[in-house]
């Protein structure tokens, strides 16, 4: 009982973690952008990049105690989840789910100094601030309430899960269809198919607006339309030796 007591209310903290960090990206598209967008690829107020960083901050740093070494562990744990993320994901669905190449010092525009400058910020707060907090009071709810709580939230997190995953299955094929010969364009055309293709795409579309297709697959764009505009060349010309 205790140890499923002890996972249960780690894994809401994750959750709480989660929710932090959706909030944390809706209130800097509200302030940036001036516009309220859901972010995250779940479809429920879940980032769970947030809330894995602060899983593997507080296992890094349990016996830390100095602040110096709490800020450039967190930088550089950020660092490694949000490159490693950004490339699993791209390599899976064939998009690329957040930019920073206008950024200065970004790294394949997958990390930035700015935003690791952030994450350092936070995983102090998470690490001094939050997590003697979020302990302490789900340390203080009963056992069978708390084992309740956990397995429900998991439930409906797996639901959305499940469902988000079948989204971005579809985003995979929609990026796969499109045969456009520049990066700008087929992010646009992206966009514009999965704002056509339903409220729950329209809700991914607007959560990740600066996604982009790899580059496998503008590469495979040019050599489609390149194809295409040489046999038109070679039609035409045919045409008019005929004339």
């Amino acid at each position: 009982m205790k140890i499923v007591s002890g996972i249960s209310v780690w894994l809401l903290i994750f959750l709480t973690y989660s929710f932090i960090g959706w909030f944390f990206e809706v209130t800097a598209s509200l302030v940036l952008a001036k516009k309220w967008s859901n972010r995250g690829f779940l479809i429920g107020p879940l980032c769970p990049i947030y809330g894995f960083g602060a899983m593997i901050l507080t296992m890094l740093l349990r016996r830390a105690d100095n602040l110096v070494e709490v800020f450039l562990v967190s930088v550089l744990a950020s660092a490694v989840l949000e490159y490693m993320t950004s490339f699993v994901m791209e390599k899976l669905f064939r998009v690329r789910w957040w930019d920073y190449s206008e950024k200065p010092f970004n790294l394949h525009g997958r990390i930035s100094l700015e935003n690791l400058f952030y994450f350092g910020i936070m995983g102090v707060l998470v690490v001094y601030c939050i997590n003697p907090i979020l302990t302490t009071i789900y340390g203080s709810i009963p056992e069978h309430l708390v084992i309740i709580l956990a397995s429900a939230m998991l439930v409906l997190v797996l639901i959305d899960l499940a469902i988000s995953l079948w989204l971005i299955i579809g985003c995979r094929v929609t990026v796969g269809t499109i045969q456009v010969d520049a990066t700008d364009e087929i992010t646009e055309n992206i966009h514009k198919l999965l704002m056509e293709k339903g409220r729950l795409n329209r809700r991914l579309a607007k959560a990740f607006p600066n996604m982009k297709p790899k580059k496998k697959a503008v590469s495979k764009s040019k050599k489609t339309v390149n194809k295409t505009s040489n046999t038109k060349k070679s039609t035409s010309s045919t045409q008019k030796s005929k004339i």
